[in-house]
């Protein structure tokens, strides 16, 4: 454990003892029947609030936090909620998605949603940071800071296949307009960033944003047209956008290229 840091609470005492000792089960216990924070952001449709999430590798985790401080020294957020474990599985988790647990913090950890009951019952194990059978298991094994790697280009071979809509300023003739350069975006802010949102469903578009006009176009082609500067949030249908800031934008740019 880090010389400066020190537990919160009850819950963070556990983890770390469970953490250092290489006890899975008893880190993941004290995680899911603790108090925990969840960071919020505004929704996608510009009415009430949305969890913060966060980019991994080919998949996308929701942080959760044990303690305000250990929320407030690793993200930046319009506001939180106090939740637990199993509301957020049942009200936000998106099939495939992750949950990052205290990030930034010694005692951080990075699992599947649907690997976390299974850690618990002893239905998977964690070896060498791959989730198995409990048949191999022979000795413990330390929690770590990110157990298992998600293909890097899984998440972008996928957005590639789709098409997005996308609200605007005035009414688009066609799709291609949007590489003009002087094309005018229509942007939100969120967290002082200027944004563009971006909806997998034409209809929730629709619904979010009723007065205003939209276009229909490949998301290689919002990539390609992308503004600098403005980050995306994407509507994947789901109950949480997926926020990128715009160096993550950047990154999505550069990876879309290099498989084309």
């Amino acid at each position: 454990m880090s010389a400066n840091w020190s537990p919160k609470n009850e819950a963070e005492q556990a983890m770390a003892r469970a953490a250092e000792s290489g006890e899975i089960i008893g880190f993941l216990r004290a995680f899911t029947t603790a108090e925990l924070y969840l960071p919020q952001v505004p929704a996608a449709s510009g009415e009430g609030w949305a969890p913060l999430t966060q980019r991994l590798p080919g998949a996308t985790a929701i942080p959760l936090f044990t303690s305000l401080a250990g929320m407030g020294s690793a993200v930046f957020a319009g506001r939180y909620a106090v939740t637990s474990f199993a509301e957020v599985c049942r009200e936000w988790a998106e099939p495939g998605w992750w949950v990052a647990i205290n990030p930034g913090t010694p005692i951080e950890s990075y699992l599947p949603f649907d690997a976390v009951d299974p850690l618990l019952t002893g239905e998977l194990h964690l070896v060498d940071g791959e989730l198995v059978p409990p048949e191999p298991l022979t000795t413990a094994t330390p929690v770590p800071v990110a157990p298992l790697a998600p293909d890097p280009d899984q998440e972008i071979t996928a957005l590639l296949e789709q098409s997005v809509t996308v609200p605007t300023t005035s009414e688009v003739a066609a799709a291609e307009a949007v590489l003009a350069p002087d094309f005018l975006w229509l942007s939100v802010d969120r967290s002082g960033t200027p944004t563009i949102v971006a909806f997998i469903e034409a209809r929730s578009c629709a619904l979010a944003y009723p007065e205003r006009p939209r276009v229909t176009m490949p998301f290689l082609l919002l990539l390609l047209a992308w503004p600098a500067g403005h980050g995306l949030l994407l509507d994947l249908g789901g109950p949480a956008p997926v926020g990128y800031d715009p160096d993550e934008v950047a990154g999505l740019q550069r990876r879309a290229i290099s498989l084309r």
